[in-house]
């Protein structure tokens, strides 16, 4: 499934649409078979297609989804050498907000929103003490790896962006994500979309449920092999 577009929108200009869950580039090919799912990879590759770029206008509407992929892409977009000028349409949530630290202008669209929340990971089945220590463990490098954006970001300290990640699921009006440093400006004339569709985060969290199915499909083959 295709949650980005990207295409030229003039000399040396790209219009770019994240519409829906940050497809993963660890998932197994053959989930990707399956679900249709795009990786981050090709994202980047469906950018750099487009030849050289001024000027990359991102509209930004998505539930979150993969952590390292929305990282990566930050990253790219953050070291890309046009200017990046991304507008939240609907919601911009999770990961997806992280992918936000990367405009060189961040606005919000009327009636536009985010939420920042610590990462979750993906537990099912039966696990050992030290097993779900490494789980939570795991957790904290992914934690320190978000703050570090937003801190890159928003020009807050660390203990700030903990503070707000610690309260749970937090969403942001246009004026909340400005006085947060998330965002640079609110766009008073574009019409946003409402969007929170349950759809797309069901979509993510069967993502994230396959990809753990598979690796315990291969656990287990491993253990009868042993």
């Amino acid at each position: 499934m295709t949650w980005f577009k990207a295409q030229a929108a003039g000399d040396r200009q790209a219009k770019v649409i994240i519409d829906r869950a940050i497809g993963s580039d660890w998932a197994p090919d053959w989930i990707q078979d399956w679900t249709g799912e795009k990786p981050a990879r090709d994202f980047i590759d469906a950018i750099e297609a487009l030849g050289e770029l001024d000027t990359i206008d991102l509209e930004l509407n998505s539930p979150g989804g993969d952590v390292a992929s929305g990282i990566r892409i930050m990253n790219y977009l953050r070291n890309h050498k046009a200017e990046v000028n991304i507008t939240v349409t609907g919601m911009a949530a999770s990961i997806a907000t992280v992918i936000l630290m990367a405009g060189d202008t961040r606005t919000m669209g009327i009636g536009a929103t985010l939420m920042v929340h610590n990462p979750a990971g993906w537990m099912a089945g039966f696990y050992t003490k030290v097993e779900m220590q490494e789980m939570a463990e795991a957790m904290g490098t992914v934690e320190a790896a978000i703050i570090e954006a937003y801190v890159v970001g928003t020009g807050k300290d660390a203990d700030e962006i903990k503070q707000l990640l610690d309260r749970g699921d937090t969403y942001m009006t246009a004026d909340d994500a400005i006085g947060w440093g998330m965002a640079t400006a609110k766009h008073d004339s574009l019409k946003a979309v409402a969007c929170a569709d349950p759809r797309q985060f069901k979509q993510q969290l069967q993502m994230q449920g396959n990809i753990r199915a598979a690796e315990q499909m291969a656990e287990a083959a491993q253990a009868q092999a042993n």
